[in-house]
């Protein structure tokens, strides 16, 4: 992006860093906080791509923002240094 980066809003470099991501087609998609910077329109967005676009490959997001979560279909939660697998019934309540 190199100076034009520095126009560019936090939510903005994220989108371009998604869409990278996306042009690649990789089989696994691995996003960390992918909707920190995006306001709640352009979250949906994201989550509708992700869900409708990229079903048949494996996407694993990090996330604190429930919001996020409410597409997926399995969650896991880390607790005390330890991984363990919660019921999706929780993604729900969302």
């Amino acid at each position: 992006m190199g100076q034009m980066s520095a126009r560019l809003s936090g939510g903005e470099r994220q989108r371009i860093g998604i869409a990278w991501v996306m042009l690649a087609d990789p089989d696994v998609i691995v996003m960390d906080e992918p909707t920190s910077a995006l306001d709640v329109l352009h979250e949906k967005e994201l989550l509708h791509i992700l869900d409708t676009e990229y079903r048949d490959k494996t996407v694993i997001i990090i996330s604190h923002r429930m919001s996020t979560l409410t597409g997926c279909t399995r969650l896991f939660r880390m607790a005390e240094g330890k991984l363990t697998e919660e019921d999706p019934a929780i993604l729900r309540q969302a």
